[in-house]
């Protein structure tokens, strides 16, 4: 079984890039060596059920990955933000590995008030 850990250093995982900030699915032996060396930490959650697109099936999962994907865009890149300052729904996509709904990454922006 495997477990979700935060990504603490950049790390390239199964061929991909995961950015700071961004997640990671790894079993216990996977994750032993990159938790002494302080490359991820483990967020005690286990790996949630995935629709055919690969997305998480828990709403609320799948809105924590997308917040941790736009928090690891690049400001200044303007290929990966759209002329409202929203983020591009195909550089979520690209960190995610999954696609995301207009009305999904706006859930994820909108701030949580006390």
């Amino acid at each position: 079984m495997q477990k979700v850990y935060n990504v603490l250093q950049q790390l390239v995982h199964d061929n991909q890039r995961i950015e700071v900030g961004g997640t990671v699915n790894l079993t216990d032996e996977q994750a032993a060596p990159l938790l002494i060396l302080a490359v991820v930490s483990d967020t005690g959650k286990f790996v949630q059920a995935k629709d055919a697109f690969g997305a998480p099936i828990d709403p609320e999962v799948r809105l924590t990955d997308i917040k941790s994907a736009i928090a690891t865009l690049d400001p200044l890149n303007l290929d990966q933000w759209l002329k409202d300052g929203k983020p591009s729904l195909d550089a979520i996509a690209a960190i995610t590995g999954w696609p995301v709904t207009a009305v999904e990454r706006n859930a994820a922006l909108v701030p949580v008030t006390a």
